[in-house]
């Protein structure tokens, strides 16, 4: 982030300012976009808040100004060209508000809320009136300052305020807002002293505000227009402004004349003219301002009884064309005049007597042919060059770039018959991807079609309904799914990222070929693509728990446990019993994980099992535990006779998950297991005993730091020295 103007002065600090107006826009987005009480709304608020305690850390709120499509802090405008910037000013400008004041004590409710009443009354006349509806709403964390255009001093000049950049700005903009101030109170200020409540009208504005509200007498009008006129151009000769400022405080003139509706423009025109008699060198940069074809129109409506253009004004509408050669059109699209061709061919004639075509045609266009002119040798592009032309032009690159235009002109909104059209080639372009093995460009087509018709809520018999049913049909799906064996692993992200797009059709097809498929690796595959689907999964998984092949059901209740439910524990209740010890395993996993009694009662009745693996797969699973007898039978096992070939790995498996257990109720068990003298394996009783010991350390307990001590005190070698070491730790010295 940066501002137009220097940011050493202000008192923030920019890093976090721009995330927290990055933060600001994603709300307002995700608040229009999703319904309420959505995940992503959630996320994007609790975003935003976490953002405030680092930016207020110092002050108890901030006020963000709003211009057209400018944010201003105190005095600094923030990058004018940064698109977030300039996303969140003008959705804000377009409700009227001028500025926002963020307080520390925003809540996520507020931000919802306010946005909520935001995109609500985006479109309302009588948007002037949303502080009151905030109020309404409770919102105390965010307030606004409202233009009302109706009374255009209801905004506070103090809280938006103008960069102030250089000399040259700030002069500019001096004239400019004294300009504007005097037309906005109806009353013209020739001496420069009355502002705008606004901070930086621009010409559009004004031209809107003067079009759609004044209603002046003539001759009060243009008295008044030219006297500010007159003055201004007084202003300018004395105080010697540099060339820039006045240039573009002329432009802004010429640019408010444009824009006027056409009797106003005559006025202003007729005014300015009378006005401009004594400044001729003035007069003439501002008639260079003013687009030609307003001159033209403005002329040519003039009322010869109020046409009052003394003689070097006319000297000046004379040399006209040759004043504006270099300057830039602001429109190279001329709109056609309702007049007799020869009339307009009349004014042209007077006015722009020289040859000046160069000027409609744009500068770096004639920069570039102006280049090719001079060149001593003809330009030879490279060999990469050359391929990548001739790669654009081959067949496959022609399709892509037919069904682009395909899609932008079904954006357009054709006709019956062109949409009909759209769709067949559509359709078959669809095949030619599809036998190409071309997934991205598929991708682009479905999205564009289903977004097209949800956007439009188009009915079934719709022609673009029918493209986008192809996207369903079964002769699609399961070519899609073959193409991981045609394509090879290089194409399987594209794939999966299309299965994902399409979604539900490809459901039943993937639990099928799940179901049947004997390679593991592609059973990882389709597991994928099911876990992208989601939730989109659940009613056909639950459907199919009854399903004898016990690998297909322990998969499927993999997939439930990822959705992140628990609603999904009372279905999966009727599979506490399976015959398979594996389908048990990812239940008691899954209830371990939502925390259900049922999945401890599972684990003591495993632990005490005679079967090693079992107990073994038991053990490990404890580790999601935090049931305390499960951590106590877990601690029992360490001072148990197990069979010789399994005693260091069952010991080995309960420490790890002891690690990851309530520790509440195992410390006699563990005494046992540190204080035993027994000399038989004492190697590797030792590596399981400065394990146990970790545990006693974290305990740090004086009941901990006694064991710790015994430890010391009986043992020698590295056991004495880890336990020299938990000593330290729980008790601040040795025994």
């Amino acid at each position: 982030m940066k501002a137009e103007n220097s940011t050493s002065q202000l008192d923030l600090d920019a890093k976090l300012l721009s995330e927290f107006i990055y933060a600001l826009n994603i709300s307002r987005r995700q608040v229009s976009a999703y319904p309420p009480g959505h995940p992503v709304i959630k996320n994007a608020t609790s975003k935003l808040i976490s953002t405030l305690p680092k930016l207020l850390e110092f002050r108890n709120e901030i006020t963000i100004g709003i211009a057209r499509d400018t944010l201003m802090v105190g005095k600094h405008v923030l990058d004018s060209k940064n698109p977030v910037y300039r996303d969140l000013a003008q959705s804000l400008f377009k409700s009227n508000i001028a500025a926002l004041v963020i307080h520390k004590d925003l809540s996520e409710p507020d931000i919802t809320k306010f946005f909520e009443i935001l995109h609500n009354v985006e479109h309302d006349s009588d948007s002037a009136n949303i502080d009151s509806v905030l109020s309404d709403a409770g919102i105390t964390g965010i307030k606004t300052h409202v233009i009302d255009f109706k009374n255009l001093h209801a905004t506070e000049t103090e809280t938006v305020s103008a960069p102030k950049s250089d000399v040259i700005k700030r002069e500019s903009s001096a004239l400019w807002k004294s300009f504007v101030g005097g037309l906005i109170d109806g009353n013209l200020d020739i001496n420069g002293d009355k502002y705008s409540a606004f901070a930086d009208v621009d010409p559009d504005l004004l031209a809107s505000l003067l079009n759609g509200d004044h209603v002046a007498e003539d001759g009060e009008f243009e008295q008044s227009y030219e006297d500010a006129i007159a003055s201004f151009l007084n202003r300018t000769s004395h105080e010697q402004i540099r060339s820039k400022a006045h240039n573009e405080t002329l432009g802004k003139l010429g640019e408010l004349v444009g824009k006027l509706k056409p009797e106003l423009r005559r006025r202003f025109l007729n005014s300015t003219l009378r006005a401009c008699s004594k400044h001729t060198d003035s007069a003439e940069k501002i008639l260079t301002k003013i687009p030609q074809a307003a001159i033209i129109d403005a002329l040519d409506k003039m009322d010869p009884e109020f046409m009052q253009i003394p003689q070097n004004l006319m000297n000046v509408l004379g040399k006209l064309a040759s004043s504006r050669g270099n300057d830039i059109s602001h429109s190279r699209v001329v709109s056609t005049v309702e007049k007799p061709m020869d009339l307009n061919a009349e004014h042209l004639t007077a006015l722009f007597k020289t040859d000046q075509s160069q000027f409609f045609v744009p500068h770096d266009y004639q920069d570039a042919l102006a280049l090719l002119a001079v060149a001593k040798d003809d330009p030879v592009l490279d060999q990469k060059q050359i391929n990548d032309l001739v790669c654009s032009l081959d067949g496959h690159s022609i399709e892509r770039q037919f069904a682009n235009v395909m899609l932008d002109i079904m954006n357009r909104d054709p006709d019956l018959r062109t949409s009909k059209a759209i769709s067949c080639n559509l359709e078959e372009l669809v095949g030619y991807f599809l036998e190409h093995g071309d997934f991205e460009s598929l991708i682009g087509i479905y999205g564009n079609l289903r977004k097209y018709t949800i956007r439009n809520q188009l009915t079934e018999d719709s022609p673009f309904r029918e493209a986008l049913a192809v996207f369903q049909d079964s002769d699609f799906i399961y070519q899609i799914l073959d193409g991981f064996d045609t394509w090879g692993k290089s194409a399987r992200p594209q794939i999966v990222k299309l299965i994902e797009t399409v979604g539900s059709p490809f459901v039943l097809p993937l639990l099928d070929l799940l179901a049947d498929e004997p390679d593991m690796s592609r059973r990882r595959l389709f597991m994928e693509c099911l876990r992208r689907l989601g939730d989109l999964t659940r009613q056909a998984i639950l459907e199919r728990l009854h399903d004898q092949r016990w690998y297909f059901v322990r998969n499927l209740v993999i997939l439930l446990r990822e959705m992140n439910d628990p609603a999904i524990l009372t279905p999966l209740g009727r599979l506490v019993g399976y015959a398979h010890p594996k389908v048990q395993y990812e239940v008691m996993r899954t209830f371990l994980k939502f925390k259900d009694p049922r999945a401890d009662r599972y684990l003591l009745r495993e632990l005490e099992s005679k079967n090693p693996e079992i107990k073994l797969k038991a053990i490990k699973l404890a580790a999601n535990s935090e049931n305390s007898d499960v951590a106590k039978r877990l601690a029992h096992l360490l001072n148990e006779k197990l069979p010789m070939e399994y005693d260091e790995m069952l010991k080995t498996a309960a420490l790890n998950s002891l690690n990851e257990s309530n520790l509440s109720n195992v410390l006699p068990e563990l005494s046992n297991f540190l204080l035993d003298r027994k000399l038989f394996k004492l190697n590797k009783m030792t590596t399981l005993k400065i394990k146990a010991l970790s545990l006693i350390e974290k305990m740090e307990t004086p009941e901990a730091g006694e064991i710790a001590a015994k430890v010391y005190i009986s043992s020698s070698g590295e056991l004495a020295r880890v336990a020299g070491r938990v000593c330290l730790h729980i008790n601040g010295k040795l025994p």
